[in-house]
């Protein structure tokens, strides 16, 4: 029987798949040596990518300004505050889940610090969580965590606990207050738990089925998980 010239075989689908992750690859590389971006091509970026752009930008140092938190020069604030989250914490199913969030948002920097706030407060270093009306803290007047106060948080329990604070916060917010900023916080919180656990199950997943096929010893690959 004649096959038609119409259907593609095995060897053409891979060739146009492999094409076209080298083109990503090229594109991506690119981007890495020019950092020249715009909005929309960080949006674009995986996860993966994102963190090697973090990582060379924590090697070179980058053109930190003290006046801006996260803005620099080599990849501007939009960029500088999405490829911040990637390394946020030592859990790297924590920061996948937060970068997400953060991609969808018009001005991730602004999302970073309400995170960051609210680490703050379930650490005891806020008396209140993001979006409180308790104007004292909304200038900076608490002292933020450092990145090793933060890699000591369960974070399994700070997203249970800030969510709960603002479900709370959300039933006794008065009526004549807009209550969308609150409510979407609680959302992306709420997300943010769904993609962490999704993306630990995922880890999980992976390192049984290499422990599994290659009789390697667990405490080798603990740390993916």
């Amino acid at each position: 029987m004649e096959i038609s010239s119409d259907i593609k075989t095995y060897s053409d689908v891979s060739s146009v798949e492999k094409n076209s992750t080298t083109q990503k690859s090229d594109d991506f590389s690119q981007l890495l040596e020019t950092k020249d971006m715009t909005e929309s091509e960080y949006k674009k970026l995986t996860f993966e990518e994102a963190k090697e752009l973090q990582l060379q930008r924590e090697k070179e140092g980058a053109f930190k300004t003290k006046e801006t938190e996260g803005y620099d020069l080599m990849f501007g604030e939009f960029g500088t505050s999405l490829l911040q989250v990637t390394t946020l914490t030592n859990d790297e199913a924590f920061n996948k889940a937060a970068f997400e969030t953060m991609k969808k948002k018009e001005i991730p920097a602004m999302y970073l610090t309400e995170l960051k706030n609210n680490m703050d407060y379930h650490a005891g270093r806020r008396k209140n969580p993001h979006g409180s009306l308790d104007v004292s803290e909304v200038y900076g007047n608490s002292s933020s965590l450092s990145r090793n106060e933060m890699n000591q948080i369960d974070l399994d329990a700070f997203l249970e606990n800030i969510i709960n604070t603002y479900v709370q916060l959300l039933s006794n917010l008065p009526s004549y207050l807009n209550r969308d900023d609150t409510k979407q916080s609680l959302d992306d919180l709420k997300e943010i738990q769904e993609n962490y656990q999704e993306n630990k199950n995922d880890n999980k997943t992976v390192v049984e089925q290499i422990v599994g096929s290659n009789n390697i010893n667990p405490f080798h690959v603990q740390s993916m998980v």
